[in-house]
Parts: structure tokens; sequence; C-alpha cells
């Protein structure tokens, strides 16, 4: 009689195990993460946004990094290299999933590079913007820090959707975003007055007759006189006027290129840049820049260009080592 009992149990459990096993969805879960994960390497909070069970706050998150490529165009390089370095592993076992109660969970391991540890290495070195993208380019497997998270996920309109409390985790993977966005690498070098007219004489072709070379009170002055063209060198005796002089510009600016996309700035004390390209100002298409470090100001900017003249600003910012449009 015992062992008649024991048999029927034995079948009786057979025969549930499948039925439990018809509410696990692994494979469902493992796409929903995949979509989830591919939206956010993606920079696109939209579709991140379509895959989670509460899209609140989620702009906010994406904020920073907006806000970040909108003041300085290489920014918008900058999250896309480390973006595009993201790679995950779903931990299958992990995964847990009921279609009958519609939950799931799994463990999620991210790595990206280590942006940070290569910022303060370019920082050090007392490199620009543009250094740092060529040292995130070049990082090797070696420079890349990991991201342990447990994902939730829900399910709505009958697919699987991640369920993230207050953003806990997307907060941990996008934690990037916030501070890359506090980054500085302006990278303008300390450039003598000599060294500015040296330049102007290669790269445009001009001798001393097209060359101004001034003593007022206040600063030294030099700069060329050519139509169409803006370039000038100031050195003042308050550091607190050559910062002045960046800021207003880009007072300007915001008032003249509200919505326009062709033109970006930095400031890091009394240090910073302003970059135009090819964005109209006061009736005219402006190309180049405005550099200010401690108590120097260089003003590079043609007016209406040609590729000639575009060129030939290139090649003189090129020789002093500034930034370029």
């Amino acid at each position: 009689m015992k062992k008649r009992q024991f048999i029927s149990a034995v079948l009786a459990v057979s025969m549930l195990m499948p039925l439990a096993g018809c509410y696990s969805d692994k494979k469902g879960v493992t796409e929903a993460v995949d979509n989830y994960m591919n939206a956010i390497i993606s920079l696109d909070s939209d579709e991140v946004a379509d895959l989670m069970d509460d899209d609140d706050g989620i702009d906010d998150v994406f904020a920073s990094y907006e806000s970040a490529c909108k003041r300085n165009k290489k920014f918008e390089e900058v999250y896309e290299i480390i973006a595009e370095s993201i790679t995950y592993e779903i931990d299958s076992k992990s995964i847990k999933s009921s279609t009958k109660d519609q939950e799931a969970s799994c463990d999620v391991t991210v790595f990206m590079i280590d942006y940070e540890d290569i910022y303060e290495d370019v920082k050090d070195d007392d490199g620009s913007i543009d250094d740092y993208i060529d040292a995130l380019e070049d990082a090797d497997e070696d420079q890349r820090i990991e991201i342990n998270i447990t994902l939730e996920l829900v399910m709505k309109r009958d697919k699987w959707v991640i369920k993230d409390k207050k953003l806990k985790n997307l907060n941990k993977i996008c934690k990037f975003f916030s501070e890359v966005s506090e980054f500085s690498l302006i990278g303008i070098p300390d450039i003598s007055k000599d060294e500015f007219i040296a330049a102007l004489k290669n790269a445009f072709d001009l001798d001393d007759d097209d060359i101004y070379d001034y003593e007022w009170d206040d600063c030294n002055q030099a700069g060329a006189y050519l139509n169409n063209t803006n370039l000038g060198y100031i050195l003042y005796d308050d550091p607190d006027d050559a910062i002045w002089d960046l800021e207003l510009y880009i007072g300007d600016c915001e008032d003249e290129f509200s919505g326009s996309d062709s033109w970006t700035w930095e400031i890091d004390g009394d240090e910073g840049y302003l970059l135009i390209n090819n964005a109209y100002y006061d009736g005219f298409n402006l190309y180049g820049g405005c550099y200010v470090k401690g108590d120097m100001v260089i003003m590079a900017l043609v007016y209406d260009t040609d590729a000639e003249q575009i060129a030939m600003l290139d090649e003189f910012l090129d020789i002093l080592g500034l930034p370029k449009p």
C-alpha cells in the first residue's frame, strides 16, 4: 500500500512540473534586457523610456548628457565612445521569471571604459578634450570598469519591461552622464605675443607691415590688418578683464545664435574658449574662435570665408595648438 502511495505521489509531481515550466520565460526576459541595454548604448532616452514600466525621471537622467552636448559638441563624441564601449553579461542562471505572477529578475554585469581614470591622466598632462577623445579611442581592455546590477521586470501588455524603483539601476549604468558633464579639458597653451606674431606670418604669409603691435596702459596688443578677418592678441594687466572678454562674446552669441548648434564654448576658471563654425552674426558668416588663458586673449575669426581662408585659419590654430571649431 505504501509503495502504491509513493508511486502516485511521484506521478503527481511529474505531472505538475511541466505545468510549472509553462510559467517560466527566460527567453523573453533575456530579450527584454538586451533591448534595454542596447537602448542605453544607443543613448536613446525615448527608447529607454518605452522599455520601462515607469518613465518618470528618465529625462532627468539624460539631462546632464544633453546639456553637455549642447554646450560643446565634442562632448557628444566623448559620450558616444563611452557608450559604445559598453558590453554586458546576463547571468542566465540567475534569471527568475513567472508569467503567472508577471514578475522576473536577473543579474547583469556591465563593463565600460574607465572614462574617469583616463580623464585624470589627460588632465594631469594638461591635455585638451581632443586629447581625451584620442585617449578614449586608444584605451585597451585593461582600462575598464565593472558594474553589477539586478534588474527587475514586470509584464506589461504581454511583454517584459524593466521596473527600476527610483531609477537606481539606470543611474548606476548612466553615472557617466553627470560625471563627464563636469569634466573640463580646455587645453589652452601659454602663448607669448612673439609666438602669436610668428604664427600669423607663417599661416597667412604676412610681413611686419601687415602686423600691428601696441602697448597700452592696461594691456599689450598685437594683430593683423586683413580684410574680413579679426586676428588679435591681448595681454591684460588684470586677468579678470581677459575672462570678461570671453564671457561678453559668449553672451552675444547666446543672443544671436539661439537654437543653433554651430557654436560651442567651455570655461574653467580663468581659462576657456568660444568656437564658431559657420554661424551667422550681424549679417556675417563667422568661422574661428576666441581663446582665454589667464591674462591672455586671442581672437581668430574670419567673416564670409571661403575654403582657402578657413584652411589658413586652421593652420594658424594648429601652429598655436588652439582648439579648432
